[in-house]
């Protein structure tokens, strides 16, 4: 697997697998304002310009809190480079019990236009990205 890794420390961290043509990210930590991420969009940017149109995301929604209102800008941002790179489906693994980070993942993807799909186990979603 040909991967390239992108990070900003206690945030989050995302992979590119070229192999799969997948963006592979990981929310682990608190966003509180936009200070706490200032090169989101520039890895995201990076990171799917690397893959080819028709390319997947897989998610992991792992912070114990909600992002905060102030971050939702970057999160919209983030997703609208994502759908405009031309990304065909995406799995979030989101554990049972973060209704608040449900909540916002769906008021961001409404207002981004990008549709995510989430799932309840990390082998649920790896198999629904895995389907035809």
């Amino acid at each position: 697997m040909t991967e390239t890794k992108f990070e900003q420390k206690d945030c989050y961290w995302m992979e590119v697998d070229i192999e799969k043509n997948r963006l592979n990210l990981y929310f682990v930590g608190h966003w509180g304002a936009p200070e706490d991420v200032p090169k989101y969009t520039e890895h995201v940017e990076k990171a799917v310009g690397m893959l080819k149109p028709g390319y997947t995301i897989y998610a992991e929604i792992l912070d114990e809190k909600p992002p905060s209102l102030k971050v939702t800008s970057i999160h919209k941002k983030g997703q609208q480079i994502m759908k405009d790179a031309g990304v065909t489906k995406t799995a979030v693994y989101l554990p049972k019990g973060k209704m608040l980070q449900r909540m916002s993942l769906m008021v961001v993807g409404r207002l981004s236009g990008m549709e995510v799909k989430t799932f309840a186990t990390k082998e649920e979603a790896m198999a629904w990205l895995e389907a035809n």
